[in-house]
């Protein structure tokens, strides 16, 4: 029972409903008390409503379920806190939250799996990070802030341990990636919903750097807490029962995750990676002998998001690696580092990051080469984003022989879809289909067995269809586009997305405009949910965006929200220009 029809009953009895009417209304709020997730404020209302029409009636608070704390908002507009109870669950989300919440959550998500590391834990096979559901909020009202960080952390923990956290503990602090907490706002007006709504809580997790100017009630003590690892001993957990994960444990999957980034995975496949690399990282980094693996693994992390789509969320793991003086670290460091400024269109700056890193390719051993040659790639997708065209062919072709020369032809694929993109860029279609349809068929001999060619060559299917576009053959393009679509099933995986976006301009040209209505009307949707300014949310606003390039102005004024909120650009020759310059 959400919310709101709680409080069209409470007004239906205010204003005196008719009998049968009336009785509906009672039954309703009886119900609503007897709910698992009801809280101490709104029992007070309706039991207030019931006496008020001659009806007694009693509520006593039920206790915390597995997966089950206690949610601490404060409404800025109102100047006052709300606490309602919340529950991890295994399926996604049905309460809504904002972008900053969601960030919010996928950052504590890293700071739990960290902390359980850094303990030799980690968590069950079967627990991911699912959503959370807030029966008593209304379908219309989202969530907003970052403070719930340490409560959802208590929730999957508790999850995972098959057991609920103390009663008479709450928290409000935000988990930063490394497992320390951080402060929040509106704390004195969270504290006083606590006395109303849970007056069961007796203690107040929130961080160590959390100040307040006004006075607490008496009724809750206020704990603070350095890291994660405090509010959950202060929350009553103990990890003896999670499955133990050892150093050595730890070490051998550095080297697993070098075999995952060849195999193609969905985007939440890749967002699990990120948070084990990241958790391993973390691990190894307390243990002065194993700085060097942690370094590998945590940037292992920040390529996995980036796999994700969420450079937003590469660009911060990347940036808190400490590099040893090892050479294959430092340059893998600069390699995704710079991939992250590719994709905030700091092209320039990764050049120069990758010019540098080459000096000291030197220092490379045989067994770790082949960063060399993602070093002189990277390099040339940098010149390639940056628009310097003719300069990035010239780079990536180069790379792709010296992929040859190292007998690592299952590398040379994933540039050469690089290099044919820079020729079609510059219109020699024809000739950047040579060079795709070359490396295919480099994937389907000489590459034989390895599992990268199962990820390179959707790449290349999906280049393969932009030059067919190109060369003004779309239906033959649309085919290839439907083949990538048919190896994953979800809107928001890449390069499905790239397809789907290929599809609706192919579609176009094809007169069928319903079904190229329908591709992009799935674009614009998952241009609305991702991140602003990420990765897959610019390129599914490109897609909507298309629409100019075929005269259809209506079209575009219809997605110009997807657009919007990716990019400022709003008139049409701001528009042009920047779907000239995409390379995606």
């Amino acid at each position: 029972m959400a919310r709101q029809e709680i409080e069209l009953s409470l007004r239906a009895l205010r204003h005196g409903a008719p009998g049968p009417l009336a009785r509906a209304h009672v039954e309703r709020l009886r119900g609503a008390l007897a709910a698992p997730w009801m809280e101490g404020a709104m029992a007070g209302r309706i039991l207030a409503a019931l006496s008020s029409a001659g009806i007694a009636a009693s509520w006593e608070a039920p206790p915390l379920r597995v997966g089950e704390t206690w949610l601490l908002v404060g409404d800025a507009a109102r100047q006052r806190g709300e606490v309602l109870r919340w529950r991890a669950t295994e399926v996604p989300s049905a309460a809504a939250f904002s972008a900053e919440c969601e960030d919010a959550l996928a950052r504590a998500w890293l700071g739990l799996t960290a902390t359980l590391a850094e303990a030799h834990h980690t968590l069950p096979v079967d627990v991911a990070p699912g959503g959370f559901e807030v029966p008593g909020l209304a379908q219309t009202e989202r969530i907003d802030g970052a403070s719930l960080g340490v409560a959802a952390c208590l929730g999957w923990l508790s999850r995972a341990l098959g057991t609920p956290p103390r009663e008479t503990v709450a928290a409000s602090a935000t988990v930063r990636s490394d497992g320390t907490l951080g402060p929040v706002t509106m704390l004195p007006e969270k504290v006083a919903a606590l006395g109303v709504s849970a007056p069961g809580v007796t203690h107040l997790l929130v961080a160590r750097s959390q100040t307040f100017d006004e006075d607490l009630p008496a009724t809750v003590t206020v704990v603070h807490c350095a890291t994660l690892a405090e509010a959950i001993a202060r929350a009553g957990f103990a990890l003896d029962s999670l499955p133990d994960r050892t150093i050595e444990e730890q070490v051998a999957m550095v080297e697993q995750f070098r075999v995952e980034n060849t195999r193609q995975h969905g985007v939440e496949r890749w967002r699990a990676l990120s948070a084990e690399a990241w958790a391993v990282g973390r691990a190894l980094l307390r243990d002065p002998w194993e700085r060097v693996h942690a370094a590998q693994a945590m940037t292992w992390s920040a390529l996995f998001a980036l796999h994700a789509g969420d450079d937003v969320a590469a660009r911060e793991l990347v940036q808190s690696i400490e590099a040893p003086d090892d050479p294959m670290v430092r340059l893998w460091k600069a390699v995704v580092g710079a991939a992250v400024k590719i994709d905030r269109d700091r092209c320039d700056e990764a050049v120069a990051d990758m010019d540098a890193a080459l000096g000291e390719v030197h220092r490379l051993g045989e067994v770790h080469r082949w960063i060399e040659g993602h070093a002189r790639g990277t390099r040339g997708r940098a010149l390639m984003h940056g628009g310097r065209h003719a300069e990035a062919w010239t780079a990536l072709d180069e790379t792709v022989r010296w992929f040859h020369d190292q007998r690592m032809p299952w590398e040379a694929a994933r540039t050469a879809n690089g290099a044919a993109t820079c020729l079609r860029l510059m219109g020699r279609a024809a000739e950047a289909l040579r060079v795709v349809d070359r490396a295919l068929e480099d994937l389907t001999t000489a590459a034989r067995g390895r599992a990268v060619s199962v990820k390179t060559s959707d790449y290349l299917r999906l280049e393969r269809g932009r030059c067919l576009l190109a060369l003004g053959r779309p239906a033959e393009a649309l085919e290839g586009f439907e083949r990538v679509l048919a190896t994953q099933n979800r809107d928001h995986d890449y390069p499905r997305l790239g397809a789907l976006r290929g599809m609706v301009v192919a579609r176009r040209r094809l007169g069928q405009t319903v079904d190229a209505e329908r591709g992009l009307d799935r674009c614009r949707a998952v241009a609305l949910a991702c991140p602003v300014g990420s990765v897959l949310g610019r390129v599914a606003a490109m897609a909507t965006a298309e629409a100019l390039v075929d005269d259809d102005r209506v079209g575009f004024q219809r997605t110009l929200d997807a657009w919007a909120r990716h990019r400022e650009e709003r008139d049409d020759a701001a528009v042009r220009a920047v779907l000239g310059r995409e390379v995606y």
